[in-house]
């Protein structure tokens, strides 16, 4: 019961490093059946997509911010390509009432991915997935921060797939008054020899 203006829809996407941004033709590949109805809603009206590539043995820094004033449906995808590393800041304001985002990191052999989420919308309905894909010798390090939005659903999931893979996902979350906070996280270990860290913490 959102009630909201379909033709609203409208997400912004700004990355401070354009020289990593590749064709949206990309993202066909990336894109699967939702798998329930916040994520095939999102899927049906997806408004802003923006697919990075960090090259071969290069080591990088972004900054990306993610703004909305009614409704947004937006997908980042991050690819860390062999031997490279990224450090990622993703921040998240706006007003509105729903918005619904998926952010997708393939970290291919020996790369490493760290990145952050700042999370500060204001009273809105917020649905968030993170979905991560971890090759040989590859890390992927996400720390997520929730502070603001009237109701937070966030689901993270990584796959380590190949051996010798880590993962260390952390959460933080900071909630008054009605303030709701739903967090999942999963770490499929889909390999040998593959490791993994989980830990959140919230003050309410």
């Amino acid at each position: 019961n959102f009630n909201f203006e379909f033709n609203k829809i409208k997400s912004t996407i700004i990355v401070d490093k354009k020289e990593y941004q590749v064709s949206e033709d990309e993202i066909k590949q990336h894109l699967e059946q939702g798998k329930d109805k916040f994520s095939s809603f999102h899927n049906a009206f997806l408004d802003k997509i923006c697919i990075l590539k960090i090259p071969k043995n290069k080591e990088a820094t972004l900054n990306i911010e993610v703004t909305l004033d009614e409704v947004g449906c937006d997908y980042i995808v991050i690819i860390a390509e062999e031997n490279s590393k990224v450090n990622v800041i993703q921040k998240e304001y706006g007003k509105g009432k729903a918005r619904f985002g998926k952010l997708k990191v393939i970290a291919k052999e020996n790369a490493e991915i760290n990145y952050i989420i700042h999370q500060q919308f204001d009273q809105l309905h917020n649905f968030f997935w993170v979905e991560g894909e971890a090759a040989h010798n590859s890390k992927i390090n996400i720390l997520t921060i929730q502070l603001g939005s009237a109701f937070t659903k966030m689901e993270t999931v990584i796959n380590l797939n190949g051996e010798g893979s880590e993962s260390k996902t952390y959460g933080m979350f900071f909630g008054s008054g009605e303030q709701q906070c739903d967090l999942c996280s999963i770490t499929n270990h889909n390999a040998k020899q593959a490791t993994s860290y989980m830990f959140t913490r919230g003050v309410v």
